[in-house]
């Protein structure tokens, strides 16, 4: 869409000013950065707040400008996550976790301006917590069990914008089952991404649901069906929450963003 090209451009041309070339061609060509990845990550508030069947309740709500901010936190975290996979060279790896936050803070100073409410500024902090404690506990979590059940935690970043655009009529008798929502869907994503990259993943030994399940010596067919079946039943937890949400087109909120896993 053309509003997730308009994002994209100034997001890239900040790189390119505050970073120089190198690293913003750099970043962007190391996390990849195709179309219709692009328009879930910078579309995600607007569809949300379009999804609202009263989604004229606030003239305060900039939907495109979450937008913004929902890139460079993707940029950020996913920095985070290829620092720690080893992914990025050595020679800019200085550099790159400086940038890592750089995107970070000014996406988070983004959020808190955007929220029009003390409940929100509240559930922000929370999730960045919550995103840091699983970066600080990760190597706790060593067997399916912990790792299944905190997985979901360091892609929360991704949601914020879309709670950002709640109204606040709505907000407290719905956040739980929004909540919900991206659990499982981001639960599900992840599974998917881990069962794709498992190879990978035990090479670099990275402790993953799906790296778990094969040192607890299931076969690939054995595998593959449990991944998949968790993968439903994800998916299927995250629409029957969203389904809940008062006043708000579940149908056309799943079609723009909810993607096969």
């Amino acid at each position: 869409m053309k509003e997730s090209k308009v994002i994209y451009k100034k997001v890239r041309k900040h790189l390119l000013n505050n970073f120089g070339k190198e690293y913003a061609d750099y970043i962007l060509e190391t996390l990849g950065t195709g179309s219709g990845f692009i328009d879930t990550i910078c579309l995600l508030p607007y569809w949300f707040f379009d999804s609202f069947k009263i989604n004229k309740y606030s003239k305060n709500i900039h939907p495109l400008l979450l937008g913004e901010y929902n890139l460079k936190a993707w940029i950020g975290y996913t920095l985070y996550d290829y620092i720690r996979d080893d992914k990025i060279s050595k020679d800019k790896l200085v550099k790159t976790i400086s940038i890592a936050n750089i995107c970070i803070h000014e996406a988070l100073f983004g959020f808190i301006s955007e929220a029009d409410s003390k409940n929100k500024k509240e559930v922000i902090l929370n999730l960045c917590n919550k995103i840091d404690l699983f970066y600080v506990k990760e190597h706790k979590y060593n067997t399916f069990k912990s790792i299944y059940s905190h997985t979901y935690e360091k892609s929360l970043a991704a949601c914020i914008s879309a709670l950002l655009v709640i109204p606040e009529s709505h907000y407290d008798k719905n956040i739980k089952n929004i909540l919900n929502f991206f659990k499982g869907y981001y639960t599900a994503r992840q599974l998917s991404d881990d069962l794709d990259d498992f190879k990978k993943d035990i090479k670099l030994k990275i402790i993953t649901p799906v790296t778990c399940l094969i040192k607890e010596g299931l076969s690939d067919k054995e595998l593959n069906s449990k991944v998949k079946s968790l993968i439903r039943q994800n998916i299927n937890s995250a629409i029957r929450n969203i389904k809940k949400v008062e006043n708000f087109d579940y149908n056309y909120f799943i079609s723009k963003y909810v993607k096969d896993c």
